[in-house]
């Protein structure tokens, strides 16, 4: 209520209106079905959801219902997902909220069927710290699609060989011991974890290239030179960057008389796909995938405008 009495009315009115209650009944972004978080469930809390699936039956369930514990986490998350749910807008992180919740029910449950740890669900476990290394074949001398290709080529071997190697390790460990715990199990897919995002991280980072943008256009302001952005610009910039004034964002039609008014300026130009021609010179590409932004100085705009505008986002 203090920020809609000091912005006004329409603030307000965009905010907790159109952007809350458009969001909640009509999504104008990200609308998916009621059903839509249900075939995620066991994919996003594998492999204890499925666990859970195999090993739920009509005692368990009977046990559960009388444990106080379990009932708190069952008020703490059932509700809430059903409001996500009937919620127009969905994504999957949206569910993150629920996790430390549900972790602590998957974990009691786990605890109590320990008993029900077969050969075959041994093997699962192999299965699952191998898959990394089989995409990543798949993805490198395997028919895969380009995107896939671009986002493996940087994944060193070792992030994905070594939680591979230690997935096989265990199980072969767990058939001789058969008071082999499930923390073990627990403890051995953190590490694993550990070393994939590891692995990861450079290679995802060179194809989010936000941060190195952000201090470019940080450098430019400091310069006194002006930026603009053409396309629609959501923010993405000024927190990376601390930026102290805003960017101008253009359309089509208003970049002409822009460039004109600041032929020392830059615009940074958000494309859905790189160009397929090579970028004229002194033009700089910044990869956002799928697509990416361009920084564009504005005597080089001439040079580029055929081929961006047609993929302006």
């Amino acid at each position: 209520m203090l920020a809609v009495r000091r912005a006004g009315w329409h603030y307000g009115l965009a905010v907790g209106f159109h952007q809350t209650a458009h969001r909640v009944v009509h999504s104008y972004a990200h609308r998916r079905p009621f059903w839509w978080y249900l075939p995620l469930l066991p994919l996003i809390t594998m492999p204890w959801g499925l666990r859970l699936l195999l090993f739920c039956n009509a005692p368990w369930l009977r046990t559960a219902a009388s444990d106080p514990g379990l009932r708190f986490l069952a008020a703490a998350t059932l509700p809430a997902f059903v409001m996500l749910s009937a919620i127009s807008g969905k994504q999957v992180h949206y569910l993150l909220p629920l996790f430390p919740a549900l972790a602590l029910a998957l974990a009691r449950h786990a605890h109590a069927c320990e008993s029900g740890w077969s050969r075959i669900w041994r093997w699962a476990w192999a299965g699952l710290f191998t898959f990394p290394l089989v995409a990543w074949l798949a993805g490198r001398w395997g028919p895969a699609p380009t995107i896939w290709l671009q986002w493996v080529s940087g994944l060193p071997a070792w992030s994905v060989v070594l939680p591979a190697a230690l997935g096989t390790a265990m199980t072969m460990i767990s058939r001789r011991h058969r008071n082999f715990r499930i923390e073990t199990w627990a403890c051995t897919a953190g590490v694993a974890m550990w070393i994939w995002t590891l692995g990861a991280g450079p290679s995802l980072k060179a194809h989010v290239q936000l941060d190195a943008l952000a201090q470019e256009v940080r450098l430019l302001e400091q310069q006194g030179r002006p930026v603009a952005w053409m396309g629609h610009y959501q923010g993405q910039l000024h927190f990376l960057g601390r930026l102290e004034r805003p960017l101008p964002v253009l359309g089509t039609e208003e970049v002409e008389e822009w460039i004109a008014a600041h032929p020392d300026g830059v615009v940074l130009v958000s494309l859905k796909h790189r160009p397929q021609a090579d970028l004229p010179e002194g033009i700089r590409w910044f990869c956002v995938e799928p697509g990416g932004i361009a920084l564009v100085p504005a005597r080089s705009w001439g040079q580029i405008a055929p081929v961006v505008c047609p993929g302006l986002r």
